[in-house]
């Protein structure tokens, strides 16, 4: 398993993973529109100054996407490092976030997502992370208490009444 810049060498498995359900950002582009103009979607999920279209500014922070390509070089998620958190990101998301496509969760690929983000992270010099899931998401907290996690607070966000989002910390 390694971490790669989104890649054209990846395509066909990338819109396979949009096929079955995988997105990205809000799901802004089809896997039609992927295959169509895959240059324009690539700056659109890898450059945080991109407008978005419902002017959202809590995307503004520094970040880098990867994607997570197994062994068989096939698209398996994506992973998001932010180097530094705004308000929004501080409260509820962090500084990574792993997305794992469909058909490949529940295979014990999120271990393996979180420790090479973890290492990326520390390799640009961050000294602790943030992690954030929903407190409903059973997998995701095993693996960010497996990887160190400790649970900063749970916190119920504006927009999502009934959804509690728990932060975890890890030092790296």
């Amino acid at each position: 398993m390694k971490l790669v810049s989104p890649d054209k060498e990846y395509l066909n498995s990338y819109l396979e993973a949009y096929r079955e359900g995988f997105c990205v950002d809000g799901c802004y582009d089809t896997a039609d529109e992927i295959a169509e103009d895959f240059n324009e979607h690539v700056l659109h999920i890898t450059d945080f100054r991109t407008e978005w279209p419902d002017d959202e500014e809590h995307y503004d922070v520094p970040y880098e996407r990867f994607w997570l390509i197994d062994d068989d070089r096939k698209f398996v998620g994506t992973i998001v490092i932010r180097y530094t958190l705004n308000d929004f990101h501080e409260k509820y998301s962090g500084h990574i976030n792993c997305n794992i496509r469909p058909s490949m969760r529940g295979k014990k690929i999120g271990n393996q997502a979180l420790e090479l983000a973890l290492l990326k992270a520390k390799s640009n010099f961050l000294k602790q992370v943030l992690v954030s899931c929903e407190e409903t998401n059973s997998p995701a907290i095993r693996i960010i208490e497996k990887n160190g996690g400790e649970l900063v607070e749970k916190v119920t966000p504006d927009w999502a009444p009934g959804t509690v989002i728990c932060r975890y910390m890890i030092s790296l």
